[in-house]
């Protein structure tokens, strides 16, 4: 008895973030996300944190850390103490693209976070403005093939999710379309809006209450399936490029060494809130799907994510910076 009560001691001395797992949170926990306030990682990050919130009987506070496509924000997480009470809400740029894109990255994506698990997936729409007469998606594209360089199309910044995934389709389309960074997506929609830019292969559920106000329109999508949210626009692969889709999706993520206990927990909360069903009604409306996981089938995912848009990135000549 008395050796596994010095066992027991000698764990918790040398493991105290385990002997506290039990009794956590017991304090606001800190999630960044690396992003501008209005986008749409960081509206889903309010929309599903409010939810877990009652989960843990604790609240989460959300810091935008924006910059470096995310790597600010990632670094400073990547940094914390593994203790649970910093976390980040990420996607697909973060963990997935940066390593391939940015040459002196300061986080590693592959060995300095533990996946609690993956939230929701996304598509994007081909949203035009003013300046774009084209009806359709097939018209747009021929008439930038007709006047290559005259077109030009945005997003938040250099190596973000919407500047890869626009690259993405213009090497698969043969399109030639000027590239205009901004410094956030949100930015972007107004230069999009104003006639700065004339294109943007923006998330689908940014655009709809521009959609639904006359100010822009959406051409094609990028789903495997029509948008419910826009069932006359035809996808992609229906219309212009057989075979093409593009998923983004957001995950969260903790500091690599977080006790496997908080991440358990956080994964149980995070996939109670998915489950409600105001959630899913508020996610839907925004054209979001939620995508629950344990905390393993969110790394298996992750890294069948880097590797096939490392590819991408590669076989589309995307310049890193």
């Amino acid at each position: 008895m008395l050796k596994r009560l010095a066992a027991l001691c000698a764990a918790l001395v040398l493991n105290p973030l385990v002997a506290l797992a039990d009794d956590y949170p017991t304090r606001p926990v800190t999630v960044i996300v690396p992003y501008a306030p209005g986008g749409t990682t960081d509206l889903v990050a309010r929309l599903v944190l409010k939810r877990m919130e009652a989960e843990v009987n604790q609240s989460f506070v959300i810091e935008n850390r924006a910059g470096a496509s995310g790597a600010i924000g990632a670094t400073l997480v990547s940094q914390a103490e593994p203790d649970g009470y910093t976390l980040m809400f990420d996607n697909i740029g973060i963990l997935t693209m940066n390593e391939h894109l940015i040459k002196e990255l300061s986080y590693n994506p592959q060995e300095d976070f533990s996946m609690i698990g993956m939230v929701i997936k996304s598509h994007q729409a081909v949203a035009v403005g003013p300046t774009v007469e084209a009806k359709t998606i097939e018209e747009f594209f021929q008439q930038i093939k007709a006047e290559p360089g005259k077109f030009r199309h945005g997003s938040g910044g250099i190596g973000t999710g919407v500047h890869v995934f626009t690259e993405y389709m213009k090497s698969a389309g043969d399109l030639n379309i000027e590239h205009i960074p901004y410094k956030s997506s949100g930015i972007a929609l107004t230069g999009l809006m104003s006639g700065e830019i004339d294109m943007s292969l923006e998330g689908s559920s940014n655009v709809l209450p521009h959609v639904q106000a006359g100010r822009l329109r959406v051409l094609a999508v990028t789903s495997a399936e029509r948008d419910p949210q826009y069932p006359d626009v035809p996808t992609l692969a229906e219309s212009v490029l057989p075979g093409f889709t593009i998923t983004a999706w957001s995950s969260l993520s903790a500091p690599s060494g977080t006790p496997t206990e908080i991440i358990q927990k956080l994964n149980r909360a995070l996939n109670a809130a998915l489950s409600d069903e105001e959630l899913l009604k508020q996610l839907s409306g925004y054209g979001l799907t939620p995508f629950p996981t344990t905390p393993e089938e969110a790394a298996n995912f992750i890294n069948e994510q880097r590797e096939l848009w490392g590819k991408i990135i590669k076989e589309a000549k995307i310049e890193g910076q």
